[in-house]
């Protein structure tokens, strides 16, 4: 018959209480380890979207505009003047058929107008969805930043026949719309400027 000496036995483990404090510092060590472990970064490209000269008038109906891009140093300057009536569609648009091949996560841009509304983007992707974005703009002489997370999309609608709407944005995309819309039953006559494009990956 084993004679066990418990007292021996037990005085080999660590109290429980010391236990304890040897996992929460091993915790403690790895959440440490992971904070201090290199962290990618997001890559940013700048197109040169606003210094095109493709851009073609793609306003709501009723909505009188002109566009024009100004190719000053930099990134150029996307300008839209319009003229908004009452009965009209409210937004007036400039339209670029151009694609984006790379998916993205964020795009920024700045915006202009002295005229308090909402800054429209649309984007077009490869099954024919139109993603649209908007964001409000307080009417100001300054440069206004916008930022839009591209898979938050405010709405979606097909472009045409056929597309398949999933509220998703599916690269390719194939075009590009930056516009400016009006509240419901306001009118203006101005114009609106947007600069700087980044994508953010």
């Amino acid at each position: 018959m084993n004679n066990y000496n418990w007292t021996d036995m037990n005085a080999s483990c660590p109290p429980k209480s010391s236990r304890g404090l040897v996992r929460r510092a091993a915790t403690l060590l790895g959440l440490l380890a992971l904070a201090a472990a290199p962290r990618a970064q997001a890559e940013i490209v700048t197109p040169r979207w606003f210094g095109s000269e493709h851009w073609k008038p793609a306003s709501g109906r009723e909505v009188r505009s002109e566009v024009s891009a100004e190719k000053r140093p930099g990134l150029g300057v996307l300008r839209i003047g319009y003229t908004i009536t009452a009965g009209s569609a409210r937004y007036a648009g400039a339209y670029l058929h151009q694609g984006v091949k790379e998916p993205f996560d964020e795009l920024r841009f700045r915006v202009k107008s002295a005229v308090s509304g909402r800054a429209l983007v649309r984007f077009i992707d490869q099954d024919g969805e139109v993603l649209q974005y908007t964001v409000p703009v307080q009417g100001s002489s300054e440069w206004t930043p916008v930022s839009i997370r591209i898979e938050k999309p405010s709405t979606t609608f097909p472009d045409k026949a056929g597309s398949v709407l999933n509220k998703e944005p599916d690269f390719p995309f194939t075009g590009m719309l930056f516009g400016f819309e009006l509240p419901k039953g306001a009118e203006a006559s101005g114009e609106v400027f947007f600069s700087e494009p980044e994508l953010i990956r």
